[in-house]
């Protein structure tokens, strides 16, 4: 920055301009020092114009700079704020959504209430189906007794008169072979009987044929006819014993 020159400087500009003398030469020295002041004067001026100029755009840079901080600023907060409600407006919209989509999940569910129902109450029933089925076949399996009565029944049923084929599960065909005449006797059974093994038949049942027809005493048509007693008939198939 220049310096200020202020107006004293200006007789250290004039010198030893002010010695005495002649008159001539007084005036020629006196328009000399008027000049020499005026070029001072107008120094002095052009210095302060300078100064004030500077000062000026230190200013201006100073209120610059300070306005781009303000300005930064206030970017930053209008910037944080606009993107504070564009964050509530995305989650008040994301939440409407997720309420509208709740809402057609639940009307759905309801619905589809009664076919639910009827689905988990059709597994339930196939899951004790499968349950009745395994504990009645590892007690047949361990116990001949039931193989034995569906035998007894079957016959009854049929009170034959001619021969009879009887089939059986293989596993207990020798056991069933060893009661048969006890049995037939009991029942007065006047035709014969003959048994036979069938691996189509589960351990407990028997499937009994005459010349007038067929008596299916085996532990699925049994479970099969209890279920249709406590559902109705139109249960359908029941589900495949696990291998």
């Amino acid at each position: 920055m220049k310096r200020v020159i202020k107006m004293q400087d200006a007789g250290e500009m004039l010198g030893d301009a002010a010695v005495p003398l002649e008159l001539a030469d007084v005036a020629a020295e006196a328009r000399d020092i008027i000049s020499r002041a005026r070029s001072a004067a107008q120094k002095i001026v052009n210095d302060a114009q300078e100064q004030a100029r500077q000062i000026q755009q230190l200013a201006a840079d100073d209120a610059r700079s300070a306005g781009f901080a303000k300005g930064r600023e206030e970017g930053f907060a209008q910037g944080l704020a606009a993107g504070r409600k564009e964050i509530e407006a995305e989650l008040k919209t994301q939440s409407v959504e997720l309420t509208q989509l709740a809402g057609r999940i639940l009307g759905e569910l309801a619905g589809a209430r009664e076919e639910l129902l009827r689905e988990a109450s059709g597994e339930l029933l196939n899951l004790a189906i499968d349950i009745a089925r395994k504990v009645v076949g590892t007690v047949a399996i361990r116990d001949i007794s039931a193989a034995r009565a569906n035998l007894a029944k079957a016959l009854e049923l049929a009170d034959p008169a001619g021969q009879v084929v009887v089939r059986v599960n293989p596993r207990q065909l020798e056991q069933l072979s060893l009661r048969l005449d006890g049995l037939t006797e009991s029942l007065c059974v006047r035709g014969t009987v003959k048994l036979v093994a069938d691996e189509r038949i589960a351990p407990g049942g028997v499937k009994l044929g005459t010349r007038q027809g067929e008596i299916d005493a085996t532990i699925d048509t049994q479970i099969r006819n209890v279920v249709e007693a406590l559902v109705g008939p139109g249960f359908g198939p029941l589900p495949q014993e696990a291998s």
